[in-house]
């Protein structure tokens, strides 16, 4: 006598696909060139968006004052203008926007 065992089938793992390199380009062009910025420190920094949310308020305010800092540098870079030059925060943004 043979007992024929049903086989269940496992359902497939999702196939993960990696984005083209035109998706890829088209979420960077969507970017501010802010948000390129910030990107750029927080990886400097060995920080991602979700590390920086899942710090210490404390800490998080700090690394926030930090990144805008470090964001306000690279304008004054930018620019031209040394660090004790007289141009402010509202017309480096108004440059960039």
């Amino acid at each position: 006598m043979f007992i024929n065992l049903q086989s269940i089938d496992e359902p497939e793992e999702p196939q993960l696909t990696s984005p083209s390199a035109t998706e890829i380009f088209l979420e960077e062009a969507q970017k501010s060139p802010i948000e390129r910025m910030r990107e750029q420190i927080l990886a400097e920094l060995g920080l991602s968006e979700e590390s920086l949310a899942q710090l210490p308020p404390d800490e998080k305010r700090a690394m926030e004052d930090k990144i805008r800092e470090m964001i306000e540098e690279k304008f004054r870079q930018g620019m031209g203008v040394d660090q004790a030059g007289s141009e402010s925060n509202a017309s480096m943004i108004s440059v960039v926007a």
